[in-house]
C-alpha cells in the first residue's frame, strides 16, 4: 500500500529540532522525555506499543511507564503523533504540522499504516448534524490489506 511501506528514513535530529522549536513558539515545555519518546516514534518502522517505548526508553533503566505515556499525550495532542486506537498502537504523524484530524489505512498482513488527510470530515459532519450531534474528535482507521498483502494472499 503506498505510503504502508516502512516509513522512510527521516532527518531525525532535524525533525526533533523543529518539534521542540514549534513547542517553545507555543508557550509549551519541550522536555527530555518528549524528545526521546518521539525520537523513537521517528526511528520506527511502524506502529510501536507504549510498553515497547517504555522498554526502549532508557535501555538497561527502568523508565515508569507514565513518563512515557505523558509524553504520548503531548505529541499526540499538538500534532506530532497519532495514537491508532484500533491496535493501541502510536506512530509518529506523516506531517506534522500541527493538530489536525487524519485517516488511518492498517495493514492486517504486513501491519503498514498510510496516514491520509481527513477527506471524511465533510460528510461525518453532516451525518452528525442530521441528527442533531456536533462531533468534538474523530476517529477513522480502516483495517485490511494493501495491495502487497492482497496479492501475495490471492
Amino acid at each position: 500500500m503506498p505510503g504502508s511501506e516502512p516509513r522512510p528514513a527521516r532527518d531525525v535530529p532535524a525533525a526533533l529540532t523543529a518539534a521542540a522549536e514549534r513547542s517553545v513558539a507555543a508557550g509549551e515545555r519541550w522536555t527530555p522525555p518528549r524528545d526521546r519518546v518521539l525520537q523513537l516514534l521517528l526511528e520506527a518502522r511502524g506502529p510501536v506499543r507504549a510498553y515497547d517505548l517504555v522498554a526502549a526508553f532508557a535501555p538497561g533503566a527502568y523508565t515508569h511507564p507514565p513518563t512515557v505515556y505523558r509524553a504520548l499525550d503531548f505529541l499526540a495532542a499538538h500534532g506530532f503523533a497519532h495514537h491508532l486506537r484500533s491496535v493501541n498502537r502510536f506512530v509518529a504523524c506523516a506531517a506534522p504540522l500541527g493538530a489536525h484530524d487524519a485517516e488511518f489505512l492498517i495493514c492486517d498482513g504486513c501491519g503498514g499504516v498510510a496516514e491520509r488527510p481527513f477527506e471524511l470530515a465533510p460528510a461525518l459532519t453532516g451525518l452528525a448534524a442530521a441528527h442533531g450531534f456536533v462531533a468534538s474528535s474523530w476517529v477513522v482507521e480502516l483495517q485490511g490489506r494493501c495491495p502487497g498483502c492482497a496479492g501475495a494472499s490471492a
